[in-house]
């Protein structure tokens, strides 16, 4: 079961390459709830990110953006664990431009 996941996972990215350029160094962008339910399954992000891609670690840089950096925060001692691990990653700077009221 494992070789036919890694086949097919093998088989995507090699569909991102040929058709969008994709390819090592991954610049992955990391989600707050992503980072919390990982802390909350004891899974190494660090090591199981790489692995799932089929690269070394040093191959794959970690972002995360502000605004998931903001909110691991503002949900407090439940997520405490996951804002130090997420402060440990590259922040991204997401541009939000402000949403047009409905007229």
């Amino acid at each position: 079961m494992r070789y036919l996941r890694a086949k097919g996972i093998r088989k995507a990215l090699r569909q991102f390459h040929f058709l969008c350029g994709i390819k090592p160094p991954y610049k992955v962008l990391l989600d707050g709830n992503f980072i919390a339910m990982c802390m909350q399954m004891k899974v190494d992000v660090h090591e199981r990110v790489p692995k799932y891609l089929q690269v070394k670690p040093h191959e794959c840089e970690f972002y995360v953006p502000r605004a998931a950096l903001e909110e691991l925060k503002m949900l407090g001692e439940a997520t405490k664990e996951a804002y130090e691990l997420a402060k440990s990653f590259k922040v991204a700077e997401t541009h939000n431009q402000p949403q047009n009221e409905a007229v």
